[in-house]
């Protein structure tokens, strides 16, 4: 399948918000080394980082998607001072740095779990007398943390597009 740039007019199968080109120069002017490998390999980067922001963030987004069809969250009408004919430069930026921790593996891998549901940090269990230990991860909140793996650089730069901001607080726009 080829790679399918949305370009702010809401394709019905776009799978990418960025195209290699796009990548490469963010990653050029960063002068982060990191983004090496073939085109077809970022290409595969880019749709892996376009499919987390979907899956971990489409229900989040402030505003609503400009075509129902559309296949990604982007664009989007009623966000304040951005077009309704754009994919917002922060969704780009964040698409490229969550593409180049995709070169490392699954950005939403299946994680180690107990029966509650909760992402286990560290068990022990002990045999005479018996003796058992569980300390769940925790995420940023406190809270146990249930399904994804925090990319600060990536995920705050899609923060203020957030209708609740990743910690529980609502994010207000002035």
């Amino acid at each position: 399948m080829p790679l399918i740039v949305e370009d702010g007019t809401g394709k019905e199968d776009a799978n990418a918000y960025v195209d290699v080109a796009f990548a490469d120069d963010y990653f050029n002017f960063r002068s982060n080394s990191n983004w090496t490998g073939t085109t077809q390999e970022k290409e595969s980067w880019i749709v892996r980082a376009t499919d987390y922001i979907e899956l971990r963030f489409a229900l989040l987004f402030l505003g609503e998607k400009k075509n129902p069809r559309q296949a990604l969250s982007f664009p989007r009408k009623g966000l304040k001072d951005i077009a309704d004919d754009v994919v917002p430069n922060a969704v780009k930026r964040a698409c490229c740095e969550y593409a180049v921790r995709a070169k490392n593996g699954p950005l939403a891998p299946d994680i180690a779990r107990d029966d509650s549901g909760f992402v286990v940090k560290h068990k022990r269990e002990k045999l005479g007398p018996i003796e058992e230990e569980t300390r769940f991860q925790v995420g940023a909140s406190g809270q146990p943390q249930l399904l994804f793996p925090i990319y600060p650089e990536a995920d705050f730069l899609l923060l203020f597009l957030l209708a609740d901001g990743m910690g529980g607080r609502k994010v207000v726009r002035n």
